[in-house]
């Protein structure tokens, strides 16, 4: 096995590497700390393109602590060591079909103490979901990542990268439930129980980060209630930089062979799928590039939901027929649905959030009336207070509630007498 160095001899290297993902990987259960994602990414990136097994990487931990802006000292390079030492021993959770595969992130690691260096090798078992990846997999310049300061920020890029590659550019959308999304991103049970809190602690921090410091703008966020409590979360983004990502018109391929940084998005694109240089050309010859993406994209579709046996032959059968033109439809009926919901959700939502600051007003009125008036009519108004409560057949902690705060001048501050404090404050035209 032989040794692989990171991306350290420059400046260049370090900004142009790559993380290359399979996108059953991508949507793995697993939780690693900042320092430990930061060497994993580090370790990800010197994976080469034409790697077919994992070599020994030989990581330069003063380059990796000054691309994250770290102090280069011992104190770092040993945290960076102990992070190698968790990365071992992590448990990663990567489901296919009705299969689980749970493997770690690294079987090797060699250090020196107090040395701004380290050796780590890959799990074997990670092989299928990082190297020679031809289909099904994400991609992403390692720079657009080097700033975050979150955790959790990786995982929610990596996610809405995933999403974006199945698109056809401009605006797309992730979507889980809040159960789904604690398991994904391993938080355990008993962590953030409460929706505000890890909308406040884990989505809202990591959300900012990706808005700012990477290729993506998130342009809406919302939490889907089930009942009064929120369920789920749908998280709307866009690139930054609109390109078009139309494929080419066939007209514009040239018929010579080309290097692969010159091939059309088209014939690229059904490479990528596992087409040969020639049948791709000759696919994108036959059909309009608008109907081989919108093909992609429902083949793409079909994989997360079984294993094709011969994906190739599949996306031939789906080009012979309509190119997956109903679905494509379907899906656009699905998102305008949806947006549908979401809106009517928010307007709900909107006069609850109306409603409920009435009530506050109308009692913050009421109580304000009535502390103004002269003690003998305060005390005409809770007799007629507790008239109200009898006749209503309040329940006998209602009346020991109002008697208790009676008695220390604050009944009409009970809040589980507002509603009927606030009655008969309107009966007497006080509100």
């Amino acid at each position: 096995m032989d040794d692989a160095g990171f991306y350290m001899a420059s400046g260049d290297e370090r900004k142009f590497a790559i993380i290359k993902k399979d996108n059953d990987l991508i949507q793995a259960k697993y939780r690693v700390g900042l320092h430990e994602q930061r060497l994993l990414y580090a370790v990800l990136g010197a994976i080469r393109t034409d790697d077919e097994v994992f070599n020994k990487y030989t990581i330069d931990l003063k380059t990796l602590a000054q691309l994250h802006g770290l102090t280069t000292n011992n104190a770092v390079y040993t945290q960076l060591h102990q992070a190698a030492e968790e990365l071992l021993v992590t448990v990663v959770d990567i489901s296919r079909g009705n299969t689980v595969r749970k493997t770690t992130w690294l079987n090797y690691v060699e250090y020196v103490p107090n040395e701004a260096q380290l050796k780590v090798t890959i799990h074997d078992e990670l092989k299928p979901y990082l190297l020679q990846l031809k289909r099904n997999y994400t991609q992403y310049n390692l720079a657009a990542v080097a700033n975050f300061r979150n955790s959790y920020s990786i995982r929610f890029y990596e996610l809405l990268k995933m999403r974006q590659n199945m698109g056809k550019g401009g605006q797309f959308y992730i979507e889980y439930t809040l159960a789904e999304l604690k398991k994904l991103l391993g938080i355990q049970s008993h962590e953030y129980k409460q929706a505000t809190d890890l909308r406040a602690r884990v989505i809202k921090p990591a959300l900012e980060e990706i808005n700012t410091q990477t290729d993506l703008k998130i342009i809406q966020t919302d939490y889907i209630k089930k009942g009064r409590a929120i369920h789920a979360i749908n998280i709307v983004a866009e690139p930054k930089k609109q390109r078009m990502l139309a494929l080419e018109d066939p007209k514009d391929i040239p018929p010579q062979e080309s290097q692969p940084e010159q091939r059309p998005k088209a014939v690229q694109a059904l490479l990528d799928f596992g087409f040969s240089e020639s049948e791709a050309r000759a696919l994108v010859r036959t059909h309009k590039g608008e109907k081989i993406t919108q093909a992609l994209a429902y083949v793409a579709h079909k994989r997360q939901e079984r294993e094709l046996k011969d994906p190739c032959a599949y996306m031939r059968t789906i080009l012979k027929g309509d190119g997956g033109e109903k679905w494509a439809k379907q899906q656009q009926e699905a998102q305008e649905s949806r947006q549908k919901r979401l809106f009517e959700e928010r307007q709900q939502a909107n006069a609850e959030a109306e409603r409920a600051e009435r009530e506050r007003a109308e009692t913050k009125q009421a109580q304000t009336a009535f502390e103004s008036l002269e003690p003998d009519e305060q005390e005409a108004l809770l007799d007629a207070f507790l008239d109200e409560l009898e006749a209503s057949n309040a329940n006998a902690m209602m009346l020991d509630r109002f008697h208790k705060g009676r008695e220390k001048g604050e009944a009409h501050r009970v809040p589980m007498l507002y509603a009927h404090f606030k009655r008969v404050m309107r009966e007497h035209g006080f509100i």
